[in-house]
């Protein structure tokens, strides 16, 4: 088999400047000639001519002048503004053909993205003696509809998931697509490993199709969180946790179902179950339905079932409405009498509320910059049926109210500062002050890993609690960072049978470190506040493992 024959440098020489003009490479001297004399008319010599060979690979041109454009001409033009006013052949400027197909390729793309798959440029060059004049036909063709979404390597290829998921309306005339905010709004659904950038593909309907390359992330997630609380009045130190096992679109549909347990300190645990359709029947609203148990000891216990449908507004933008039902049964310390009331009153409520949710972030899962918001508010009457030897029943009306907010500020290079709020209120209304109060089964329970950080979980209870925090976070990875924090905790703490009533406020503070591992996102939490030395800190280590 006959070995290619090597290409070696010649040199282009202008006799008039008797010096070299550039170098091409080539095997033979056809090539050469051929490749100087393209490589000329690129540079604006359109004229030049090849004089002759010389000895040690010279190639002696005469280039001639540059062919200067003197008009540029565009007709046809009516749906794009400022077309050929960023092309790099201008009037007055030396004729590149080269950069001139570039100019007409962009130009096009630029129609694509507009919505113009189908437009045509044709050039038409004339030339003299004083420079090149061109001419181009423009053809824009109609507006394309937006057929939707595809997500190219993924299980499913449901057009319509997708374009649910994506948050763009099918069917409608095209607008220019903001390709990052796309790419967020599907890593933001947990759903996928990776999101490659969007392109625009017209099918056979002639509708232009957005084609994103996805991997598909794992079908479900278990997330375990495990503290330990350090010894405190004489007694042993504890380990607290919770699991939480995800599936993720199950039976398709980007359907979602949720399990969770909860263990805190002493005899107390949470279950939830969580089912969730973000799109039922295909449609452009979502159904999720909840029921969640919480059981203190022996001194009650609360059942609470939800529905919810919500509506995506627009991108990053959901309103809600609910409906639930909240049940409290005292256990048997629940039932005690402590100076006259009894401890927990047995109560059944009907809540109707509405909610809203903004995400407005870079990045789903370690964001740099943006605003998260999420405000519900509900109303309803709850009945309370005591001992009906030692009390009458009543009812009254509870309006409950719950807001987080995170604000992303980057500071300097892969730095941020996280500056956020959570709040959650439970006011009672009735023409009877003693039928109006709350008692301990229906207070709102705050303090822990996820509330008020340096505290036991669930350490405080009241009618009004919130927080506000301070996140320093230096970016490790697109999903790792290390942090430093402080917490501030107000709670509005009614009288109860064994505390007198009192507004608290309680700082925390602490550090920790979210790190993408082999195994599954980690996050490890060291929490302190003023009355814990350094070594008795809360120590919270949390995995999320994909299934």
């Amino acid at each position: 088999m006959a070995q290619p024959v090597p290409e070696v440098s010649w040199r282009v020489v202008a006799p008039a400047a008797s010096d070299t003009f550039g170098v091409v490479l080539a095997a033979t001297a056809a090539e050469a000639t051929n490749r100087a004399r393209n490589e000329l008319m690129e540079q604006g010599y359109l004229y030049a001519r090849i004089d002759s060979l010389g000895s040690e690979r010279l190639i002696w041109v005469t280039t001639g002048p540059r062919a200067e454009v003197r008009s540029i001409e565009l007709v046809g033009v009516a749906s794009l503004d400022a077309v050929g006013q960023n092309w790099a052949t201008r009037e007055g400027g030396a004729f590149r053909p080269r950069a001139f197909r570039d100019d007409l390729a962009a130009t096009a793309q630029r129609y694509a993205d507009a919505g113009y798959p189908e437009a045509e440029l044709v050039p038409a060059l004339s030339t003299d003696s004083s420079g090149v004049r061109i001419r181009v036909d423009v053809t824009e063709g109609p507006r394309a509809v937006l057929g939707g979404v595809e997500l190219v390597g993924g299980r499913s290829r449901s057009r319509r998931l997708a374009t649910r998921l994506a948050g763009v309306q099918a069917g409608s005339a095209f607008e220019p697509l903001d390709a990052d905010a796309l790419r967020r709004e599907l890593e933001a659904t947990g759903l996928f490993v990776s999101v490659g950038e969007p392109r625009l593909v017209l099918d056979a309907n002639r509708q232009l199709v957005v084609q994103v390359p996805v991997q598909d992330g794992p079908p479900g997630a278990f997330d375990l969180v495990l503290g330990y609380l350090p010894p405190a009045n004489g007694g042993a130190g504890g380990v607290v946790g919770s699991g939480r096992l995800e599936l993720r679109n199950p039976f398709g549909g980007g359907r979602r179902i949720t399990v969770a347990l909860n263990r805190t300190p002493g005899l107390v645990s949470a279950f939830d179950l969580s089912v969730a359709d973000p799109f039922v029947a295909g449609l452009p609203f979502g159904l999720a339905g909840t029921f969640s148990g919480y059981a203190r000891d022996s001194t009650f216990s609360r059942q609470r079932v939800r529905a919810e449908t919500s509506l995506r507004v627009s991108r990053g933008v959901e309103v809600s409405l609910s409906a639930s039902r909240e049940a409290v049964a005292p256990g048997a310390f629940g039932t005690s009498i402590v100076e006259g009331p009894q401890r927990v009153v047995r109560s059944t409520g009907w809540f109707f509320g509405a909610g809203l949710a903004l995400r407005r972030v870079d990045a789903p899962l370690n964001p740099r910059r943006g605003l998260l918001l999420s405000i519900a508010a509900e109303q309803g009457q709850r009945r309370r049926t005591p001992d009906p030897e030692l009390e009458a029943a009543s009812s009254s009306v509870q309006r409950r109210l719950d807001v987080g907010a995170r604000v992303f500020l980057p500071t300097l290079a892969r730095q941020t500062a996280v500056v956020g709020l959570d709040g959650q209120a439970l006011l009672s209304q009735s023409g009877d002050p003693a039928a109006g109060r709350t008692t301990e089964g229906e207070l709102l329970r705050f303090g822990g890993a996820t509330t008020l950080r340096g505290y036991d979980e669930d350490a405080f209870v009241g009618e009004i609690v919130g927080r506000v925090l301070v996140e320093y976070r230096v970016v490790l990875g697109p999903q790792s960072y290390a942090f430093g924090f402080g917490d501030l905790g107000v709670i509005d703490q009614p009288a109860l049978p064994d505390r007198p009533a009192a507004r608290l406020t309680r700082p925390g503070y602490g550090a920790g470190i979210q790190i993408r591992t082999g195994l599954g996102l980690a996050t490890i939490t060291y929490a302190l506040n003023p009355d814990l030395p350094a070594s008795r800190g809360k120590v919270h280590v949390g995995l999320s493992v994909g299934l």
